[in-house]
């Protein structure tokens, strides 16, 4: 190891030697307990190229595959639900359907304390 990778972090700094009997078990594992999906971000920052993935990762022991299935979600088109198109009509004019009823009260801190409950 050359001495400036020395200084490189990792995600296993300050493991006690036991922990890593936990983690060599896990690597011989062929899945992991749960299904587990994942949305990844990525952003190439010399060609701007970007990418939002949802996916189930597979723990790939040897190098194998890294997914049982992704799909960029970038990549599909938007769906119409709930969005305005174009073709909808727009308003014609002022909504003159009257506004609910409504009765302000006071701030609890501004009324009279020698009220009885449910008066006022």
């Amino acid at each position: 190891m050359s001495p400036d990778r020395a200084s490189d972090p990792s995600l296993f700094e300050g493991l006690e030697t036991e922990e890593f009997g936990g983690l060599e078990m896990l690597a011989t594992e062929p899945e992991l307990d749960l299904e587990t999906y994942v949305v990844a971000h990525t952003l190439d920052p010399l060609s701007g190229r970007t990418e939002l993935v949802l996916g189930r990762p597979r723990l790939n022991t040897g190098g194998g595959q890294a997914w049982h299935w992704r799909h960029d979600i970038l990549s599909t088109p938007p769906s119409d639900g709930g969005r305005r198109t174009d073709d909808t009509p727009l308003p014609t004019g002022p909504n003159t359907v009257p506004d609910a009823p409504v009765r302000l009260r006071r701030p609890m801190e501004e009324r009279p304390a020698n009220r009885a409950s449910g008066e006022g």
